[in-house]
């Protein structure tokens, strides 16, 4: 199996310590008003500062205020949801796509995350302060050959949109490309509902795989139930050595789909274990959870 090679992408350009300050432009809502979850994306303006970034990679934001006396609030990592060109064509733009988090207090009060809440309260005009890019492994491969499957739940499908953007516009993609994508319902599958359908543009280029968790009630579709119809693909995919595995999402979808990986290579030449070792190894396994 080859090394999928990647381009070295700017690391680290602005750090906690010389946080670069941008302004805000607008957010809209990707899930409708009754959906489980409030998600917006995004838009902030660079004012003609550089911020260069490949598609994969992160921009931190540095909420204000102090979580004890004398010590910021940490770093929260959010997926740049735009292409390397900027966002909608505007090279000065840059858009991450935030779940406002909630909790529950001692008192029974419903709580916000703190930078999540933060975003989703700012007001067009508002400076904010950024770092990064961050991460440099989780970036498009530099063989347009590859079959690309891309794994995806709830905000984990940040960076798949600007992959899906770059790899269908200009870079003119030649492998396969395999979106497998969950959420609760309908109404929480940003951009691909009523609110915003980006993605669901795209259905007739990629193979699209959509998995809903809470809307039928005798059977709960997870993204590892849709790898394992499309489980012969993948497994000669893999076996030709042309897969490139790309997974972003809550942490607790690693298990499952490991599962479901499992069950499609059994009987191969190799057990999935041994699979994965080499898919590791050559770069064409990629995986950022939270």
């Amino acid at each position: 199996m080859e090394l999928l090679a990647r381009p070295d992408p700017p690391l680290n350009t602005y750090k906690p310590t010389n946080p670069l300050r941008v302004r805000f432009v607008k957010k809209e809502r990707l899930t409708t008003p009754d959906a489980l979850d409030d998600i917006y994306h995004l838009v902030f303006d660079l004012e003609g500062q550089p911020y260069s970034f490949v598609e994969g990679q992160s921009m931190g934001v540095v909420a204000p205020g102090e979580r004890a006396p004398g010590k910021p609030h940490q770093v929260r990592l959010y997926s740049i949801a735009s292409t390397s060109s900027g966002e909608a064509g505007n090279p000065d733009h840059i858009a991450l796509c935030v779940k406002r988090a909630t909790h529950t207090e001692a008192d029974g009060q419903v709580g916000q995350g703190v930078c999540s809440g933060y975003l989703c309260h700012l007001s067009p005009g508002d400076p904010v302060l950024v770092t990064g890019p961050s991460g440099k492994a989780f970036v498009l491969p530099e063989d347009k050959a590859a079959d690309m499957i891309l794994i995806a739940t709830g905000t984990g499908i940040a960076p798949f949109r600007a992959f899906l953007m770059r790899m269908l516009g200009d870079l003119q993609w030649a492998g396969k490309i395999d979106l497998f994508y969950g959420a609760k319902t309908q109404r929480e599958l940003s951009y691909a509902n009523d609110c915003n359908a980006e993605i669901l543009n795209f259905q007739d280029r990629i193979g699209l795989h959509l998995a809903l968790s809470r809307v039928d009630p005798h059977r709960k579709i997870y993204v590892q139930d849709r790898l394992l119809e499309e489980g012969q693909r993948i497994r000669q995919a893999v076996e030709r050595g042309q897969a490139a595995f790309y997974i972003c999402g809550l942490k607790g979808m690693e298990a499952g789909i490991e599962e479901s990986l499992s069950r499609i290579m059994e009987g191969s030449e190799h057990p999935w274990a041994e699979w994965k070792a080499r898919l590791k190894k050559s770069g064409r396994w990629n995986l950022e959870v939270y």
